[in-house]
């Protein structure tokens, strides 16, 4: 089905598999050359999806306002997701309804304006990767502890100078990027991350107590 046929019919009752590809055209693949409709015609829109549910969304740098009405409006549709790519998306704080996707694994924040992370952001507890790279974030909540499932979190070209002592509570971390970063010193906590194997910290200063021999440390300075 091509972009034109779903606007055609965007005011019809749509089967379940239509709804699938109308929020992938619309959603994944928006480009300058497709027309998105405007909120008033997504609230005409007849959804109803209980089937399928969405897995991953990638939003592109271009997004626009009705794009995020849609994903508030009809949120019900996203509550399965496992992956959510945000990168290089103008953002300066992550949207609310990001925080109520409990089932994600995997968010990637890379390229945006996004310079801190509410308490709120524990929440997100089945997270398995995060990427904040290249972003405004100077400081982690103490809530970032709750997330014990992570596995790979990159930090590199933050503003970040020091890791929160709750930093030890994730003890499933294997890979950590703290490249092109001020930090100093890592937490006494990190000892518990028993399960961290690589450590990056191209581009950063000395950093004091790297007398921690169960990970492997990257560097290229």
């Amino acid at each position: 089905m091509k972009f034109d046929d779903i606007k055609r019919q965007i005011f019809s009752d749509l089967s379940k598999d239509e709804i699938q590809e109308l929020i992938s055209v619309l959603i994944l693949e928006t480009t300058k050359e497709h027309s998105f409709p405007t909120a008033q015609e997504l609230d005409r829109v007849n959804f109803n999806m209980t089937e399928s549910p969405i897995k991953r969304i990638t939003l592109s740098p271009i997004v626009n306002k009705a794009e995020i009405v849609f994903i508030k409006k009809y949120f019900h549709l996203f509550e399965d997701l496992e992956t959510l790519i945000l990168s290089s998306v103008k953002l300066e704080k992550i949207p609310d309804w990001v925080l109520k996707l409990t089932k994600l694994r995997r968010l990637d924040l890379s390229n945006t304006d996004i310079s801190k992370l509410s308490d709120s952001f524990g929440q997100l507890i089945n997270l398995q990767a995060l990427n904040l790279s290249n972003t405004k974030i100077t400081e982690l909540p103490d809530s970032f502890g709750q997330l014990t499932h992570l596995q790979e979190l990159d930090l590199s070209n933050t503003k970040i100078t020091e890791l929160p002592d709750s930093f030890g509570q994730l003890i499933n971390l294997v890979n950590l990027n703290l490249g092109d970063t001020d930090i100093a010193e890592l937490p006494s906590s990190i000892k518990e991350c028993k399960k961290l194997k690589n450590l990056y910290l191209n581009g950063t200063q000395m950093i004091k107590n790297l007398n921690l021999t169960h990970f492997k440390i990257w560097r290229n300075n």
